[in-house]
């Protein structure tokens, strides 16, 4: 699966979620990545499902910009992502290290990850799925070529 990033949201006050081009961005993801870690999430506000992942990159390949996440099929959120043209990633912070512990544990098969985590669920336009709490929210456009 090869994923393009068409469009970006990131700003850390909700009511200011605007589009920026990805080169405006001056966060260290490959440090946030790494340390903070993120939540991966697909689906729409009738059902969806979010994973902790600290694997997974954002930079350019063939002068566009591209993000990449791994995610193993028998996961939940896999499925999701198939289905879906669009997922998001929430950087929570390192404060948050609890949700994502949940969110990487538990199975969205099994439990309400939002219920268990007290995450707040923000809907974008186009339906997709970021939570309140993260400072960083990113969404991103699927493209399932080959």
């Amino acid at each position: 699966m090869r994923i393009i990033l068409k469009r970006i949201i990131y700003k850390k006050d909700l009511d200011m979620m605007k589009p920026i081009a990805v080169n405006q961005l001056s966060d260290n993801f490959c440090e946030t990545i790494s340390k903070e870690w993120m939540l991966v999430t697909a689906g729409n506000k009738d059902a969806f499902n979010t994973m902790t992942a600290n694997w997974g990159g954002i930079g350019f390949l063939w002068n566009k910009p591209v993000v990449y996440v791994f995610i193993r099929p028998e996961r939940y959120t896999f499925d999701f992502m198939e289905k879906s043209d669009y997922f998001t990633l929430s950087f929570l912070g390192e404060e948050n290290k609890s949700i994502h512990k949940i969110c990487g544990s538990k199975s969205g098969r099994n439990i309400d990850k939002v219920k268990e985590t007290g995450l707040k669920p923000v809907f974008t336009e186009n339906g997709n799925v970021l939570f309140e709490q993260a400072p960083i929210k990113v969404t991103f456009c699927s493209n399932k070529e080959g």
